[in-house]
């Protein structure tokens, strides 16, 4: 069966829910990783299509096709980019962050926030645990565990502030070779899906809940915040992350 990637986050449940549920059916089976495992997978082309980090997609887009028309984004704050931090601290000059070992669009926003809007120079780490400052995405950024405490910069919300534009955190791409007609088709499935879930957030907020601590309108309200197709102004945001963003990934 025809293999398609999505995100292992709450933010990608409505893609796919009524697949779950068996409430709607595909002809694909739906393969629900890290972005970080979905961007290898593409990279080893054991996937034909997937979700995937936008920087990872303008890293490699020589290597894929981008299936426009849908991915997942935000277009202001979204409470699951965050940089977590102690209260006493006021700038970041010296201060060691650690970064999100899931994401490498996060990683290279915070850069470019630290680096262009704050104009400072924090050190960067990869490991979590050892510091009191670090970049959190996804489920477990929507949650206070942890956290209790620390103080709060939401990357997207800075990222509007600064732009004006929304954030497209992952995109949907094909492997070069894979046809007009099977895109389309996975296209159609996942709008089919997003439309049914836009429809039905109570279910889809109650499967949720067998793997988040969230309440239920809690999830809700995330889900709304949400943008789920890619437009004009979307392919512009992949613009400015390319030119701002995608030079600070690596460094």
């Amino acid at each position: 069966m025809f293999s398609v990637g999505v995100i292992k986050y709450l933010n990608s449940l409505p893609l796919i829910a009524p697949y779950l549920l068996n409430t709607l059916s595909s002809p694909f089976t739906w393969v629900r990783e890290t972005p970080a495992a979905l961007n290898k997978q593409m990279l080893e082309k054991t996937l034909p299509i997937s979700f995937v980090s936008s920087l990872f997609y303008l890293e490699h887009e020589d290597r894929f096709d981008l299936i426009p028309g849908i991915g997942i984004g935000a277009d202001g704050p979204i409470d699951s980019v965050s940089l977590f931090y102690p209260a006493h601290i006021s700038h970041f000059n010296g201060v060691t962050i650690a970064l999100d070992p899931e994401s490498s669009t996060s990683n290279g926003l915070l850069k470019w926030y630290m680096e262009k809007i704050r104009r400072e120079s924090p050190n960067y780490s990869h490991h979590a645990a050892s510091e009191s400052s670090f970049l959190q995405i996804g489920d477990k950024c929507l949650t206070s565990k942890g956290k209790e405490g620390l103080k709060k910069i939401d990357l997207a919300e800075e990222w509007k502030s600064y732009t004006n534009l929304p954030l497209p955190f992952a995109v949907l791409v094909a492997q070069k070779g894979v046809v007009e007609e099977k895109k389309n088709e996975v296209l159609f499935h996942l709008r089919q899906a997003l439309q049914w879930s836009q429809d039905h957030l109570e279910v889809v907020a109650e499967l949720a809940s067998k793997e988040s601590s969230l309440a239920p309108h809690e999830l809700i309200a995330y889900w709304k915040k949400l943008h789920y197709l890619f437009d004009d102004r979307h392919q512009t945001a992949l613009g400015h992350l390319e030119r701002d963003v995608l030079k600070r990934i690596h460094s």
